[in-house]
């Protein structure tokens, strides 16, 4: 397995929307405010704005997660309230995958 940094800006109030390639999955590890201003800010995976996944502020500027998303995935992730929120992560690339791939597209 190879692995490949991710990361990704949410701004607050929008939605960020992305299919993970068919050559590797994503892991998604770390999410952390991206500004030292007071204020308040989840992360929200998918169409449910009252689940966050986390919530963060100025006394908790960070938190870990652990999402795994398969190669061909559909992904939407929102901001909530007043900060943009970073995500980081991992791409997963399995030589296996890559192989597969290849060989597809030699077809």
């Amino acid at each position: 397995i190879y692995y490949t940094v991710f990361g990704l800006i949410v701004e607050k109030g929008k939605q960020k929307e992305f299919i993970v390639p068919a050559f590797s999955g994503l892991r998604l590890t770390q999410v952390c405010l991206c500004d030292s201003k007071s204020g308040t800010s989840g992360l929200i995976y998918g169409e449910n704005p009252s689940v966050p996944l986390c919530f963060l502020s100025q006394s908790r500027p960070q938190a870990k997660i652990d999402l795994f998303f398969r190669p061909g995935a559909r992904i939407l992730l929102a901001g909530t309230a007043e900060i943009d929120l970073c995500v980081t992560g991992m791409w997963e690339v399995c030589r296996s995958t890559l192989l597969d791939a290849q060989f597809q597209s030699d077809i």
